[in-house]
């Protein structure tokens, strides 16, 4: 439209290309408007077709949207008030007559609001940073959310925002005096000593400087990106792990799942508009081809022959999708040098493996019994499909396995902690290299019969003693892989009850009538559940050995989402135990509760996971400088006393495979490997673990 009428009307007035482009403006916020409702019609129409338990578009549907969406948007409860509150309150029974007629009245009106407080927060935050603190009052701030109410009013919330700064400044303060009296105890002339007002005065422009940027940010959030926060409220609304993602989000959730990404291989930051390069990966092409590194400010970025684009305040995201590229094309990059120089580098893309996404393994040696023990780490169930390679983490793991075997090992550990799950016929596949043949799972549409998943894959690839890894963040497929070794008694079970996911969804791309793609929606389809008819859902898996974690004072996983689908159980399939050999499990677990009450190491994970507790209760802070130092220097005390160095291991040696350690050829690469094994070293779980193996061999 611009471009036609410009040509038509070149001579024309000043004031008329204002008004034409006035008309473009408004022509495309309507366009954009038509595709947001485009965009919830088509994700509303799947949810209510396909998911699990879709539940009614009705006033208690409207409740649920309406608190997540104020959650979402105001987590901290730093931007609404009470009064917002009260006025906003009008939609909570109303966002399911909007849904029905495609309207948004409470998303703009409240986002609008949001928006005019960052303008007035931006200017009070300026005005509260222009003038020194007064460190004497006797005030206080509560820094936990759930325990503060919304800010009475705008007054009430400037104030609010004054008592935080003051909070952040404080810390600050007390840092720098502390390292000031550390350099004079010691005698350390390379530490400037100032006055306390010249430190408050640098402590507040710091924070100004940062406050600036982050509502700079803040207001330049994309359209798409605010509604899919709101789309996402509605979609959560149908159950926690339902999920819609921006073309962008759904992109970098590829990449973290599949372990692969074409672009140059740089971690980016964004410092006050500018783009700054924080990271360059080992072995990616800005490493090897040279010219980049840490420090660099990108100014410009150019693709190929193209002429370059400006990239200050054009945000994170957009400067990201500029870096990625296919394989072999190639990205020009005008950079700034800490030095000042100015200079182009062009660097050609490639495919980058993100190693730490696959399987890995090392060997254990006991150094007392010389007892070898294989270690399989399994960060999640990945398969080909979604990494571009048809490389899966079953035949990753079944390699693991004959590499482990030829080292003439006693027992193997798989880990699953930490592993949010994938796929669940990958996980079947895995689990059948443990028993003959037999069902692994059952998953199920909500209006049909279970679906067995079998092990189909006749033969056994190890027999020897098993021990499955778990804890809190074990979910998923984690669970399903977890819960039919347990069920078989193939394998012992170690660690913390896992997270509870017993649903599995499908991906779904998103495509407009006009073919544009706007995502893809991750919808929960299916529960899933053991072979003895139980759910994993809610309950997750509890461990046939609960060991002691720093976590066990805290609620986790899917009981504290918000919506989850209820527990539930089927029919028990046709399976029979593994009986060859058969364990004793009631002597193993006596025999590791024995170790872990009189391991120092345990006791002082118990000792910790106390003392998180207190210390995540413990959020009403004084502003008083005094009071603030006095409660510092108490916590500090506790601090030495619960925060010691971990206990050292001693007894036992951990190593790369040989047929791995062979490759390892290049110092980083060794440095890197050396990293990942120290890791393990006083590995308590692990090396509970290894005496449980100990034990099933006796």
């Amino acid at each position: 439209m611009k471009r036609i009428t410009f040509f038509l009307f070149k001579s024309s007035t000043f004031f008329f290309l204002l008004f034409v482009t006035a008309l473009e403006s408004a022509y495309a916020f309507d366009r954009v408007k038509e595709e947001q409702k485009a965009q919830m019609e088509l994700i509303l129409s799947y949810l209510e077709h396909y998911h699990y338990d879709a539940p009614l578009i009705d006033d208690q549907f409207s409740v649920k949207v309406y608190q997540l969406y104020m959650k979402e948007l105001d987590p901290e409860k730093w931007f609404l008030t009470q009064e917002d509150s009260v006025v906003f309150s009008f939609y909570k029974d109303q966002l399911d007559d909007e849904l029905t007629y495609r309207e948004y009245d409470f998303y703009e009106k409240i986002n609008s609001n949001v928006d005019k407080k960052f303008v007035l927060l931006s200017n009070a935050v300026k005005d509260i940073l222009s003038r020194p603190f007064d460190f004497s009052l006797e005030e206080s701030i509560q820094l936990n959310s759930e325990k503060r109410a919304y800010a009475k009013d705008t007054v009430a919330l400037k104030e609010q925002w004054c008592k935080y700064l003051k909070y952040l400044a404080m810390e600050d303060i007390h840092s720098v005096i502390e390292t000031q009296n550390n350099a004079i105890a010691e005698k350390d002339t390379s530490i400037e000593i100032k006055s306390f007002e010249v430190i408050e005065q640098e402590v507040r422009q710091e924070l100004l400087t940062s406050y600036v940027d982050y509502f700079d940010k803040m207001k330049k959030q994309s359209q798409e990106n605010r509604f899919a926060e709101y789309v996402n409220a509605v979609v959560h609304a149908f159950d926690p792990h339902s999920d819609y993602f921006t073309p962008y989000q759904d992109d970098n959730f590829d990449i973290n799942f599949s372990g692969y990404l074409e672009g140059i291989g740089t971690t980016v930051n964004e410092k006050g508009g500018y783009v700054v390069v924080d990271d360059i990966r080992y072995g990616a092409p800005a490493s090897i081809q040279g010219g980049l590194e840490v420090g660099d400010v990108i100014l410009r970025i150019g693709q190929g022959k193209r002429k370059s684009v400006d990239v200050y305040n054009v945000g994170l995201e957009k400067v990201i999708q500029l870096l990625r590229g296919e394989k072999g094309s190639t990205v020009t990059l005008t950079v700034r040098k800490p030095s000042g120089e100015v200079k182009e580098i062009s660097i050609v893309r490639d495919v980058i493996v993100l190693e730490e996404t696959f399987a890995r393994s090392l060997i254990i040696q006991d150094k007392k019994s010389d007892m070898k023990i294989g270690y399989i780490d399994l960060p999640g169930f990945y398969f080909g499909e979604e990494n571009n390679s048809n490389r899966t983490c079953s035949e990753d793991i079944r390699k693991e396995l004959q590499k482990i075997k030829d080292e003439a090992v006693d027992g193997i550990i798989l880990d699953l902690r930490n592993n949010g799950g994938g796929s669940t016929q990958e996980a079947t596949k895995i689990g059948g290299f443990f028993i003959d043949s037999g069902p692994m799972g059952q998953l199920k549409r909500s209006i049909s019969m279970p679906d067995v998943r079998e092990d189909m894959d006749r033969g056994i690839d190890y027999e020897g003693p098993l021990v499955i890894l778990v804890n809190q963040f074990s979910a998923s497929a984690s669970e399903l892989l977890a819960a039919a070794m347990q069920d078989y008694k193939r394998a012992i079970i170690i660690g913390s009850p896992t997270y509870g996911k017993g649903t599995a969804q499908w991906w779904i791309e998103l495509k407009l009538y006009n073919y544009k793609n706007v995502g893809n929606l991750h919808l929960t389809g299916f529960k899933f559940y053991r072979i003895n008819g139980g759910s994993t859902q809610l309950k997750g898996v509890v461990p046939d050995i609960i060991l002691p974690n720093f976590n066990s004072e805290f609620i986790l996983g899917e009981k504290k989402m918000d919506f989850p689908l209820p527990w539930d159980k089927v029919e028990t399939t046709d399976f029979h135990p593994w009986v060859s050999p058969s364990i004793d499990l009631a002597k193993l677990i006596a025999n590791s509760k024995n170790r872990v009450d009189s391991s120092e190491a345990f006791t002082k994970i118990r000792e910790d996971a106390a003392y998180l507790k207190r210390n995540s209760d413990n959020t009403l802070h004084s502003l008083n400088m005094e009071s603030y130092k006095e409660a510092l220097s108490k916590s500090n005390v506790e601090d030495e006393r619960y925060n010691q160095d971990e206990v050292e291991i001693a007894d036992w040696e951990i190593r790369p495979l040989k047929v791995d350690a062979a490759l390892i050829n290049h110092s980083l690469m060794l440095e890197e490997s050396n990293d990942y094994v120290d890791g393990f070293k006083n590995d308590q779980y692990l090396y509970e673990s290894m005496h449980v193996i100990q034990d099933m061999l006796r």
